[in-house]
């Protein structure tokens, strides 16, 4: 075993060759893609289970249920628990054959193996080992002790979707009775915030993070001693306008004495506007402010002054910006108490529904554990003693909260420490020795909108190599996943990305001995000098509508080129040999699902079939809104908007023609042909359909409250034969599926209880909602071999294929969310948009490249771009700059040049040179330049952010600011394409497809459509893309 000492980084030393996984002190693994760090937690559990030997280092064996495993999804949890279960299953069947495979193991094994018998206690005890999430073992204890944690031990938890709808209901409720009170200060703040809808997305965002950190929301202005936090004392604001205050009229006396020509249109308002100025008093600014506005406007855009004319504005034009910024100072303080005033009001509603209903949400199972083991010592001595040992996977997507319970847990036995309310538990509580053992990377941290902060990984391996506290760093080093080109690439990559020296702390630092990866794979023979990453240019000059469209047709082209390709592409078999590509062994890995519809039908099109994994959009399905209808039409036949979404349907609906004879008739209701068709002159097929329709609903209407919504709508699907007319599609599999699916849902004990209309109002809703993340169907197309996976990064996460597809990474980074922000480290910031102008791109998504590289392929990476990359502001400037093995850029020729290699000295100079010129990977929030943060200076007030939605085209400024903060967007970088085969790839705000025109009933205008705005005709069609 070599170890190697980290320059720069202390004196500790890090184990990266073949690192030791005995738990003989707190072990943190650090492990980058690929390079087995499920297999190496696995072996760390199974020597716990089995026992090290050494008389002073040696530990004797834990029990399964001793050995705690957290890692952070359910997917993840039930692979450790497979993959635990499978090797110890092979150890208890033949302990020396299996051992001949376990080098690491039996290295921490020595001499001392247990036998067959113990493996088998080992394997029937393993069904009872806690292995799980964060959640699920929250759950637990806290189920476990429920009457000290003073809650209902049959209590429901929430999903993610079901959370969010019971958060929406309660925020609507909140938000009417807030408003409906005159001395509420609700208006006033959505005014400020830019309308009602802002702020109601402000809360629900607050709301989240909060949780996540378990945070109160009066933390937000005082902290844990009751004093104001910074930039939210009212009292130092007020001293702080008294003090400019003062400064402005001594400014104000200069200038009234001055006599400058350069300056006369200025003294010309001040005189007009003397008497109400006064003397500046700080008690009157609301009579002055606007006048001074008016004065200091005359100034805008005039030139250079001369010296003496200087002399005079400066001081004043100095005055005059520390004055705004203290009345900016205290108006948001103000805005921001009436936010988290209402955050407040929120957060009990929201208690209280949970209470009534018997459930609790993610947060409130981190919370309710971390708060119970935090207050009562008795019942945390007793968990202590469950933990032998704690193995925490993923451990970068761990949060603050999720930390504070690890040391809870995993606390030095010795003596129990008391936590003071609001102080940390990581701060406070050391870790016990040899029980701890943490496995991550901090390049695949790609879960920060869920709270995960990378910054806990990096501080622990950082106190690891310094060999504090008792903790050991080793490293896995060797990629078994990836073809050494694009292990190359990937180095070189994130050598330019990730950096060492950022001052503000946001960076991820870039350490070679640790995270750089050599490749355990070869290439074969057949496919040796096939580039392992192609960059595809797209053509800038084209318009950015028509862009997108060439991109996902010359993006299935190219699939299609390289599922025929010779020599093949494919999986290799038991030989080695590769063998032809299948469209399952292509993933198209997309930001969003936003385009997904555009890029199956471009595959389509090409007889490629293809397959959404997980996604989005199941209630915006267009057989879910019809079925919807349909359920509508018949708890309310005279309802003619749902009746008219029935007649549109392709399944069972009429021509236009038809139906415009229905509308002229004022017959378009299913209850005037209950006793056949009541309009003549219909064509013989379509007068039919409206008989068969109109006698069926109106059968059906009468059984409604005896059979309910689910089996009333069953009994329709069948015997209209949706099934049947469905599966002529092209997507007819996904599309019964979904059918069966919304059927489901309607018989589960989420909607029990709930009317037709009740329930129809909720799937309506939430196909509305842009932010749902409920996905279609799964289908037997998931087990196709020949059709192409398309699923976002997020997704693709520890799944590996030969061929990888990163589309849009020319696409810009999205700015700041909204006028209210929280950053964990810099608190809240909250600024009204009226002194926004623009804004600059966030950093933040060159995250994705930690999320591409786990799912980066074995063989072959097919790494697109758009056309429009910008020099530090797009993908495609980062992907080009690498320099690591094979890898070639095609454009619109027919040559390639590949990228030269990164192992000679001048790659290593290269490197070198350009390390302080890169800027950092921000995998934590980098404070947006539009909100001002307490105790900043004002020129972050004057940075910009981009016009919503909806807005006039011109911007709007504080009165009497200038518009100079806002930075001028970058011109992108023109792109040269090689000669090659051409894909071309382009970013571009989503497309309008053609809305289906159906179900909206009335019925479904709720409380909450009063407070979301209404939209515009492209983000309405925007929604309906999926159908």
């Amino acid at each position: 075993m070599s170890e190697a000492e980290i320059p720069g980084q202390g004196q500790g030393e890090v184990e990266v060759e073949s690192p030791s996984l005995e738990l003989d002190a707190n072990l943190v693994l650090a492990a980058g893609a690929g390079a087995g760090k499920t297999h190496a937690l696995v072996t760390v559990a199974l020597g716990l289970y089995a026992g090290t030997p050494g008389e002073a280092g040696g530990r004797a064996p834990l029990e399964p249920t001793e050995v705690w495993a957290v890692t952070f999804t359910e997917k993840a949890a039930r692979e450790l628990r497979q993959r635990i279960v499978a090797r110890a299953s092979a150890l208890a069947r033949d302990p020396e054959g299996a051992l001949a495979d376990e080098p690491e193991l039996v290295a921490m094994l020595g001499d001392a193996r247990p036998s067959a018998g113990r493996w088998r206690a080992i394997l029937e005890q393993l069904p009872l080992a806690p292995i799980g999430t964060f959640h699920s073992l929250c759950a637990q204890v806290l189920r476990s002790y429920a009457v000290e944690a003073g809650v209902d031990p049959s209590f429901e938890v929430l999903e993610e979707n079901g959370a969010a709808e019971l958060l929406d209901g309660v925020l609507d409720e909140v938000l009417l009775r807030e408003l409906e009170d005159p001395d509420s200060h609700t208006r006033a703040a959505a005014r400020a915030l830019g309308g009602p809808e802002q702020l109601r997305t402000a809360l629900r965002r607050l709301h989240a993070k909060l949780g996540e950190e378990g945070r109160d929301p009066r933390s937000l202005l005082v902290d844990a001693d009751g004093r104001a936090q910074r930039g939210f004392d009212r009292a130092m604001a007020r001293a702080e306008l008294g003090d400019a205050c003062e400064e402005l009229g001594e400014a104000l006396a200069l200038l009234r004495e001055s006599k400058e020509d350069r300056l006369r249109p200025t003294l010309r308002a001040l005189a007009i506007e003397d008497d109400r100025i006064g003397g500046c008093e700080a008690h009157a600014v609301a009579r002055w402010y606007p006048a001074l506005v008016r004065v200091a406007s005359q100034r805008r855009g005039k030139g250079t002054l001369p010296k003496r004319a200087k002399r005079v504005w400066e001081p004043f034009a100095a005055a005059w910006e520390r004055v705004q910024d203290a009345v900016a100072s205290l108006g948001e303080i103000d805005l921001a108490q009436r936010v988290v005033a209402l955050l407040e009001t929120l957060s009990r509603a929201y208690a209280a529904e949970k209470a009534r209903v018997g459930a609790m949400d993610f947060a409130d199972l981190v919370r309710g554990a971390h708060d119970l083991l935090r207050d009562d010592r008795v019942v945390r001595a007793q968990l202590q003693r469950r933990v032998g040992a704690l193995l925490v996977d993923e451990f970068q997507d761990t949060n603050g909260l999720q930390l504070d319970l690890v040391h809870l847990l995993a606390e030095e036995r010795s003596q129990q420490r008391a936590v003071p309310r609001g102080a940390r538990a990581s701060a406070c509580l050391p870790l016990a020795a040899r029980t701890f053992a943490a496995v991550g990377d901090r390049k695949q941290s790609i879960y920060e909108f869920r709270g995960a902060d990378v910054a806990l990984f990096q501080s622990l391996a950082a106190r690891a190599r310094a060999g504090e506290e008792g903790l050991r760093l080793a490293a896995l080093r060797r990629s078994w996943r990836s073809r050494p080109g694009l292990v190359r690439f990937a180095n070189a990559l994130f050598d330019q990305l990730l950096i060492s020296d950022d001052p503000a702390g946001f960076a991820v630092d870039w350490i070679e001995e640790v995270d750089a990866l050599s490749p355990v794979r070869e290439d074969h023979e057949l496919q040796a000098g096939i580039p392992a990453v192609q960059l595809l240019i797209g053509d800038p000059s084209q318009d950015a509508r028509v862009r997108r469209g060439h991109e996902a047709a010359r993006l299935a082209e190219h699939v299609e080129r390289l599922i025929a390709a010779r020599p093949p592409l494919g999986r290799a078999d038991r030989e080695g040999t590769p063998q032809p590509l299948r469209g399952a062994d292509v993933a198209i890995l997309m930001r969003t699902h936003g385009h997904v519809a555009r890029y199956r039908r471009a595959l389509s099109e090409r007889g490629i079939a293809s397959v959404v994994v997980g996604g989005r959009g199941f209630f915006a399905a267009r057989e879910v809104r019809e079925l919807v209808a349909l359920m509508l039409a018949i708890a309310d036949p005279g309802d003619a908007l749902a009746s008219a979404a029935v007649w549109r349907s392709p399944v069972w609906g009429i021509d236009d023609d038809s139906l415009v004879a229905l509308a002229v008739a004022d017959a378009v209701a299913m209850r005037h042909h209950v006793e056949g068709c009541g309009v003549e002159g219909l064509p013989t097929r379509d007068a039919a359909a409206v008989t068969h329709m109109g006698r069926l609903v109106d059968r059906l209407h009468h059984e409604l409250d005896r059979l309910g919504p689910a089996r009333v709508l069953r009994f329709a699907v069948d015997r209209l034969g949706v099934r049947e007319v469905l599966a002529w599609d092209d997507a007819g599999e996904q599309r019964i599926a979904n059918v069966d699916k919304l059927l489901d849902l309607l018989g589960s004990r989420e909607f029990a209880g709930v009317g037709a209309q009740a329930a129809a109002r909720r799937l309506l809703e939430r196909g509305e909602d842009l932010l749902d993340r409920e996905a279609p169907a799964e289908v037997a197309a998931a087990a196709d071999p020949n059709a192409v996976r398309i699923m976002t990064v997020h997704a693709s996460k520890g799944l590996e294929f030969p061929v990888v597809v990163l589309p849009e990474l020319g696409a810009e980074p999205r700015g700041q969310e909204g006028p209210v922000v929280f950053e964990r480290e810099l608190g809240l910031a909250v600024i009204s948009p009226t002194s926004w102008v623009g804004v600059d791109p966030a950093p933040t998504p060159r995250r994705s490249a930690s999320a591409s590289r786990p799912a980066a392929t074995p063989r072959v990476g097919a790494c697109s771009t758009s056309p429009r990359p910008g020099p530090g502001t797009s993908w495609c400037s980062w992907v080009k700059r690498p320099r690591g093995g094979p890898a070639r850029a095609t454009g619109g020729g027919s040559s390639t040049r590949p990228c030269p290699s990164s192992s000679g000295a001048a790659a290593r100079a290269s490197s070198s040179s350009s390390t302080r010129a890169r800027p950092s990977t921000r995998t934590r929030a980098r404070p947006p330049k539009t909100a001002r943060w307490p105790g900043c200076s004002s020129a972050w007030r004057r940075c910009a952010r981009p016009r919503a939605a909806g807005e006039g085209s011109r911007s709007r400024t504080r009165p009497g600011r200038s518009r100079t903060g806002s930075r001028p967007r970058t011109e992108p970088s023109s792109l040269r394409p090689n000669r090659a085969e051409a894909v071309l790839m382009s970013p571009a705000p989503t497309r309008c497809v053609q809305r289906w025109i159906g179900a909206r009933p009335s019925t479904c205008a709720t409380a909450s459509s009063r407070f979301r705005s209404r939209p515009s005709p492209s983000s309405t069609s925007a929604r309906a893309a999926t159908c």
